[in-house]
């Protein structure tokens, strides 16, 4: 599997996914040529299978992660190190405090020498990495202790981690990434829309403009946002009287996909930026209309801040984020 990573340090390497119970979304390895660097990764509820298949490879450090409130942006983590990883594991999943983790992720290496010393120096690495990028909320009753190693080890370890970043981007984990700044973003829709202080356009022509530009900005991908969560995307349906469409969520940002449906009517007190994206939705050729209906279906992918303005975008209603459910 080949992939390059979209941040500006970007690297292209490859790595060999394994599917150890066959399921894409199941229990996977990933390993890279030349790295003593193995990472797994599987749906909490599998956990004693991901044990299964990480044999002899005890002694690892992990990441049990899930998302903490329905917006998708306050993502929590538990991260610790182990010499047993299933005596471990089934430890947490007594754990009610553990209940918000929906995926695991373990970072161990073939490295006969790898011992307890070294997990636990890889454990603080993990820590700092995202504490550093931000990407999630860390639950920890203590920071973990650095523990006292020589430069050549420590040296070894920045290595082991930085190959098992790879295998963790491509289980679609990027709790190391770095996120993109929205200055960029906001940059070029500025560019799309024109100077502040005035439009040369008038007429058709200025609303087309506006158009071309609502356009450019919710179709664009905005560079890859939608695609540099900090864990899988989120998949989820919303059903409101008539109106039903979905979505993907991740890191932030929703993606209302093609298919869904608009409601053309809405009410006059919903947010000023809410109703005029919903009439330059309606002035672009990115929906039909749905004869006989209030409705109009979406033809290509949408992007928007969060759940909450995607449920008032959609329904043109005040609906709150709630009514987003996971796809079953």
């Amino acid at each position: 599997m080949s992939f390059f990573l979209t941040n500006p340090s970007a690297v292209h390497t490859t790595c060999r996914v394994e599917h150890l119970d066959g399921d894409p979304l199941g229990v996977r390895m990933v390993t890279n040529p030349g790295s003593s660097a193995v990472v797994l990764a599987a749906p909490w509820p599998r956990r004693d299978a991901l044990v299964a298949g990480a044999g002899s490879l005890r002694i690892a450090a992990y990441i049990l992660a899930g998302s903490v409130e329905l917006e998708g942006t306050s993502w929590a983590v538990y991260n610790g190190e182990t010499i047993n990883l299933g005596q471990r594991l089934a430890c947490h999943g007594r754990d009610p405090s553990k209940v918000f983790v929906s995926s695991v992720f373990v970072l161990t290496s073939r490295d006969p020498l790898f011992g307890k010393g070294h997990v636990m120096g890889l454990q603080w690495l993990i820590d700092a990495r995202i504490e550093r990028t931000g990407r999630a909320h860390i639950l920890r009753g203590a920071r973990p202790s650095r523990p006292d190693l020589d430069a050549a080890t420590w040296t070894g370890l920045e290595r082991l981690l930085d190959d098992a970043r790879h295998g963790l981007v491509a289980l679609g984990c990027r709790l190391f990434e770095p996120i993109r700044p929205e200055a960029t973003e906001r940059r070029e829709f500025e560019r799309l829309a024109g100077p502040a202080g005035g439009d040369p356009t008038s007429g058709r022509d200025k609303e087309a403009a506006g158009s071309s530009a609502f356009t450019e900005r919710m179709t664009g991908l905005r560079e890859g946002a939608t695609l540099a969560g900090p864990i899988e995307p989120r998949r989820l349906y919303l059903v409101h009287r008539d109106v039903w469409a979905h979505a993907v969520a991740i890191d932030g940002n929703v993606t209302i996909r093609a298919g869904s449906e608009i409601r053309r009517s809405g009410y006059a007190t919903m947010p000023q930026g809410i109703q005029l994206d919903r009439e330059r939705l309606f002035a672009s050729d990115i929906v039909v209309e749905i004869p006989d209906t209030d409705r109009w279906r979406l033809t290509r992918d949408i992007n928007v801040s969060s759940l909450s303005s995607a449920a008032k975008f959609v329904t043109g209603s005040h609906v709150h984020a709630a009514s987003w459910k996971p796809m079953p």
